[in-house]
Formats: structure tokens, C-alpha cells, sequence
């Protein structure tokens, strides 16, 4: 981020503005207007720049180089600030309206404060999406899900840094989060979290929760990753199965038991009226039986 800050004539204030940027440390130059410059110096240094400042004194609105500028600026969509010298100079409405004008300056440091994160996370995206492309990866959605598919890290963490959503679903519904539960990708569990990917998002193919996938595989590391994030041990999917129900049928005993000691009601019915219990007795699995009438 590189700031040029324009003015007519030096003043003490000039001084005080350049601290605020030495501060913030971000990047600038003062350029004093003299008669004798040109508009193409000044074309250059405006090419040079990220954001410009102009401090405004009296009657510099119709003058050459301030029209040049504000005008280039605006038409690049690059950001302008009109520090004004005192509230009763008059400007032309059109740059009240359009522009960033103050006396304050105050206000003006807490402009460049939000400027400079903005920035910051600019460059990160252009940094993610350099990065994607080395990977072989095009900038889009079906990228992004088809990179979790494949449980590349690397990539994940790239589409997330540029700004893509962590709570995003593919076409038919499933969240990314449980596209990596169902592809057994433990590694991207806690990246997708700590984006933002809610826990108990529940896809639109199966009704199932990510904790659900991970207890239909078995998978019991996944499956102790969620709980401890905070997943809800008991919603249940399309057919009132719970996640517990999922993995008594797989007659996973740790799943199960990790589940159960989590807190899982077992008292809650699937569609057919059967409970998790019951499918231990259906499977004749004694040890979930066991564990499960010690949870009743």
C-alpha cells in the first residue's frame, strides 16, 4: 500500500500526516504542486500510487491538477481521501458526495487503519489465487469442493484465505464439511471450523449431519474431532436416524461407545419406531447392547 499525498503549498499539518502513515507504517510520498509540473509527472506518480490524499486549501477545485487527479482516480476505482483544510471551504457537491472529505484527523487515521486491512486481504487473495494456479486449480467453486474431495490442504487453505465460504454446499446440497467427513479427510476437519463451517450443517442428500457421516463409516478419530468442536449428538436424518443409531448399525463398538458417553439420548426413535438399542438387538451385538443399557 502506497499512499501519494498532494498539496498545493507545505504546511505544518503535512507533517503530522506523514506520522500517521509512519505509524501505520504503511507507504507514502508528498508531492507540492509547483506551477511548472506537468500533467504527465503527475500521471506518473498517480500510476505509482495505491491511494491518494489530497489536502485541500482554498480554490484548488477548479485547478488542473486536482480535476486530473480525482478524476484518474475515480476512474480506476482507486481510493481518495480530501483532507480539507477548515469546514467552511466549499467543494462542489459532486465530491461531498462521492468522496471522502474531513477536517478531522482523527477520522482520516481511522480511514487509512480500515484502508490498510483492506489491503491486506487484497493481497492475500491475489497471493491465494497465484498459489491455486501453481496447484493446477482454477478460481471457482467446483474447485474448491473437488479439492476438499481430494482432502488437498494446501488448496483448501489457498480458496479459504482468497474468501471463499467454508459454509458452502455443492449442487446437490452437501456442505464441504461433510464432504470431507465422507471422504475421510480428518486433516481438513478443523481447517473448515476455524472458517466458519457450521458443525451441524445438514446435508440436503441425506439429512445427515457431519458427525452422522463420520458415524455411518465408522470413523471414530472424525467422529471424537466433532464431538469435542461441539457437534449435537441427536439430530436426526431423513429416516429419524441419529448418529448413534449410525453407528450401532455399522456395529462399531468404539464409534458407539464414544457417542454414547458424549451424552446421546437414547431414548430417541427413528422413523420406524426403533431405537438405538433395538438395532443392537437386531445385529445381536451384546457389548452395545451392554454399554447402551448402561446409558438408559
Amino acid at each position: 500500500m502506497n499512499i501519494l499525498i498532494l498539496a498545493d503549498r507545505k504546511m505544518e499539518i503535512l507533517s503530522n500526516l506523514k506520522n500517521i502513515f509512519r505509524k501505520l507504517k504503511i507507504d507514502n510520498e508528498l508531492h507540492i504542486l509547483k506551477p511548472s509540473d506537468g500533467l504527465e509527472i503527475l500521471y506518473k506518480k498517480l500510476r505509482g500510487a495505491t491511494h491518494l490524499l489530497v489536502f485541500v486549501s482554498e480554490d484548488i477545485s477548479l485547478e488542473n491538477w486536482f480535476v486530473f487527479s480525482i478524476a484518474f482516480c475515480l476512474g480506476i476505482d482507486k481510493s481518495v481521501f480530501l483532507f480539507l483544510r477548515n469546514d467552511k471551504l466549499l467543494l462542489p457537491e459532486f465530491y461531498r458526495e462521492n468522496i471522502k472529505c474531513s477536517t478531522n484527523i482523527e477520522e482520516l487515521e481511522n480511514f487509512y487503519q480500515v484502508q490498510l486491512i483492506k489491503w491486506e486481504k487484497k493481497i492475500l487473495k491475489e497471493n491465494a489465487v497465484n498459489e491455486l494456479g501453481k496447484m493446477g486449480y482454477s478460481f471457482s467453486e467446483e474447485s474448491f469442493f473437488n479439492a476438499v474431495a481430494a482432502g488437498e490442504e494446501e488448496a483448501v487453505g489457498s480458496f479459504l484465505t482468497a474468501g471463499f465460504s467454508a459454509g458452502l454446499s455443492n449442487r446437490e446440497g452437501v456442505p464441504l464439511l461433510s464432504i470431507a467427513v465422507r471422504n475421510n479427510h480428518r486433516n481438513l476437519i478443523s481447517l473448515l471450523l476455524t472458517y466458519g463451517a457450521s458443525i451441524n450443517a445438514v446435508s440436503r442428500d441425506r439429512g445427515n449431519t457431519a458427525l452422522m457421516d463420520a458415524a455411518s463409516i465408522p470413523n471414530e478419530e472424525i467422529v471424537s474431532d466433532l464431538i469435542h468442536g461441539g457437534a449435537d449428538l441427536d439430530v436426526r436424518s431423513k429416516n429419524g436416524q441419529t448418529a448413534l443409531m449410525l453407528a450401532v448399525g455399522q456395529n462399531d463398538f468404539k464409534t458407539s461407545d464414544l457417542i454414547l458417553r458424549a451424552g446421546a439420548d437414547v431414548s430417541i426413535e427413528d422413523n420406524l419406531g426403533l431405537t438405538a438399542k433395538k438395532y443392537a438387538e437386531l445385529f445381536k451385538n451384546d457389548d452395545i447392547i451392554k454399554i447402551i443399557r448402561h446409558s438408559e
